[in-house]
């Protein structure tokens, strides 16, 4: 496995870059250090490599007016890109939790109402695959009040408005 060495003071950080043909599993890793007096150190690190996983979230609408409809999609794929459509994602929403099966595509979607408050509100789906790999994705849902409309003075356009109220008019002689 290539690794990469960055060095922070006296920490060191290295990065095992592995690629998604790599096998999956336990990995032992032994470290062997010299100091710049020449004594030597080795130290034995073990990691379990695992499938990784997106999930791409979207909201419809992306702002939305208080208490009205909303639809959370999504999809997870994994890191090779290829389809995940055998489980299902947990919602956690306004307090609630929810559980979604994905489609064929790997794909979700969840309609909920919108809070009947004005704010921010996180949303997030989390997706726990078979060997117990758990990948969590948040959005923001930002909930508005509608706009005030207008009120009719009475005057303006009334196409496309009824009115209460008629007028008769008479135009022309009533002479025999």
């Amino acid at each position: 496995i290539p690794v990469s060495f960055t060095k922070n003071g006296t920490n060191y950080t290295a990065l095992f870059e592995s690629t998604v043909s790599m096998p999956l599993g336990v990995y032992n890793l032994i470290i062997n250090s010299q100091d710049n007096l020449g004594y030597n150190s080795t130290g034995n690190l073990t990691f379990t490599l695992v499938r990784g996983y997106t999930i791409t979230l979207s909201l419809d609408p992306a702002a939305s007016k208080i208490s009205e409809d909303v639809t959370l999609h999504g999809i997870v794929r994994k890191d090779d890109g290829s389809v995940v459509n055998d489980s299902f994602v947990s919602i956690q929403y306004l307090g609630n939790t929810s559980n979604v099966s994905l489609d064929a595509a790997g794909s979700f979607a969840f309609p909920f109402i919108a809070p009947e408050e004005e704010g921010d509100y996180e949303l997030s789906a989390t997706y726990t695959d078979p060997d117990g790999v758990i990948v969590m994705q948040s959005i923001i849902l930002t909930a508005v009040k509608p706009k005030p409309v207008p009120e009719d003075n009475g005057g303006g356009d009334t196409r496309g408005k009824s009115s209460s109220s008629s007028r008769i008019g008479f135009a022309g002689s009533t002479a025999p």
